[in-house]
């Protein structure tokens, strides 16, 4: 008799686990596993609140970083030019630039799926933000800012 025997639901354990080590790497995206991207476990998904002359720039800076997901923009001016360089800001403007670049990034024609806000209420109630950029007139700062911690 042997000394040691081999079971057979051990050996199907251990037959299952080496598959699954070697087969798994091959059905999960690298991204998740965090290779050569930053995991989406660990990206901090961001709102931008006020997507004015200082909120725009908030958008493209935070946007462009690899650790950051843009998920949501709320202004009460849905686009105009009246701002320091006549350019187009607002919140329709944001959201072109945030799917721009997503759109860029996974080399894609166009991305969806950024939200849109005109109240700073109904905002905060979206799941899942991490956190969010505020870039209001400051006379609205403190009042937004206790919303959103409180969120």
């Amino acid at each position: 008799m042997s000394r040691h025997p081999i079971h057979r639901r051990d050996f199907l354990k251990k037959t299952a686990a080496a598959a699954g080590a070697v087969v798994l790497p091959y059905y999960v995206p690298a991204s998740v596993r965090g290779q050569n991207r930053v995991s989406p476990s660990n990206k901090i998904v961001m709102g931008f609140i006020g997507t004015g002359n200082q909120g725009s720039g908030h958008v493209g800076g935070f946007t462009g970083m690899s650790d950051v997901q843009s998920i949501a923009v709320c202004d009460i001016n849905p686009e105009g030019t009246n701002y320091g360089n006549k350019d187009p800001r607002g919140r329709k403007p944001s959201i072109r630039t945030i799917e721009r670049m997503y759109a860029d990034q996974k080399g894609k024609s166009s991305y969806r799926g950024v939200k849109e806000f005109s109240d700073f209420r109904e905002f905060l109630q979206l799941d899942g933000l991490d956190a969010v950029c505020i870039a209001v007139p400051d006379h609205w700062h403190a009042l937004i800012a206790n919303a959103a911690a409180q969120a």
